[in-house]
C-alpha cells in the first residue's frame, strides 16, 4: 500500500516535470514566434519609410518646380500688369485729349455756324438758297462772295433816288449822294444837307447846310473843304451833340 503511494507520487512528479518542460519549452517556441512577428514588422515598417522617403523627396522636387514655375508666372504676370497699367494711363491720357478735341471741334462747329447766321443776316442772303448750300466750304465761299459785292457797291460814290425825314421829321423823298458806306447827304427842292442815321436804315437831314459844296461837287469846282457826317452803320440812331 505505501509502495503504491510512492509509486503514484513519483509518477506524478514525473508529470509535474514533464508539463514544466513541455510548457517552458512552449514558452521558447512563442517568445521565438514573437520576435520574429516583430522583425518581419520592422522590416515592412522600415520598407515602408524607405518607400515614403523617396515619394517625399520626390513631392519636394515636384513642389520645388512648380513653385519656381510659379514664381517666374508671377514675375511675367506682374511685369505684364505694369506695362498693361502704363498702357491704360497712356490711353486714358489719349482719350482725355481726343474728348478735349472733339469739345474744341464742337465749339469750333458752333463758331462756324454762328458766324454763318450773322453772315447770311448780314448780307441778306436768301435762306432757302443759303440751306442747298451743301458743304461749310461753299456757304463760306457764298458769304464771302456776297460780302465782296457789297465792300465793292459800299465803296461806290452815287448819286440815287431816296427817301428821308426831313428837319420837320416827315417822310420825303429826293436825292441821296452817297461817299461809300461811310456818309451821305440828302437833296430835297435844291437844298442839301448831311443826312444823319435814325436807325433801321432810315436817316433824317442835319443842320449843316452842304448845298454849296453838292453844287460845287456836281460842277467839279475846287473844294476848300469836304464837311461830311461820318457814321459807321445806319442801323443805330445817332444823336449828334
Amino acid at each position: 500500500m505505501l509502495n503504491s503511494k510512492i509509486k503514484m507520487l513519483f509518477i506524478g512528479m514525473l508529470l509535474s516535470m514533464s508539463t514544466l518542460c513541455f510548457a517552458q519549452a512552449k514558452t521558447a517556441d512563442s517568445k521565438e514566434s514573437l520576435l520574429s512577428t516583430y522583425q518581419r514588422e520592422l522590416a515592412f515598417l522600415m520598407a515602408q519609410k524607405r518607400n515614403l522617403t523617396k515619394q517625399k523627396a520626390v513631392i519636394e522636387k515636384q513642389y520645388a518646380s512648380k513653385l519656381r514655375k510659379a514664381e517666374v508666372g508671377l514675375t511675367k504676370a506682374q511685369d505684364k500688369l505694369v506695362s498693361m497699367t502704363k498702357k491704360n494711363e497712356l490711353k486714358s491720357t489719349q482719350l482725355m485729349m481726343a474728348e478735349r478735341n472733339l469739345e474744341n471741334i464742337d465749339s469750333a462747329n458752333s463758331l462756324v455756324d454762328t458766324t454763318f447766321l450773322q453772315g447770311k443776316m448780314t448780307l441778306g442772303l436768301d435762306d432757302e438758297a443759303f440751306s442747298k448750300l451743301n458743304s461749310n466750304e461753299e456757304k463760306a465761299q457764298r458769304i464771302f462772295s456776297a460780302a465782296l459785292d457789297k465792300l465793292k457797291v459800299g465803296g461806290l460814290v452815287k448819286t440815287e433816288k431816296g427817301e428821308f425825314f426831313n428837319k420837320a421829321g416827315q417822310s420825303v423823298k429826293g436825292e441821296v449822294f452817297h461817299i461809300g458806306r461811310i456818309s451821305s447827304i440828302g437833296t430835297i427842292d435844291g437844298a442839301s444837307a448831311q443826312l444823319i442815321p435814325v436807325g433801321l436804315g432810315k436817316m433824317k437831314l442835319g443842320d449843316v447846310d452842304l448845298t454849296q459844296m453838292m453844287k460845287s461837287l456836281k460842277s467839279e469846282s475846287e473844294l476848300k473843304s469836304l464837311p461830311l457826317f461820318i457814321y459807321e452803320s445806319t442801323q443805330k440812331g445817332i444823336e449828334v451833340k
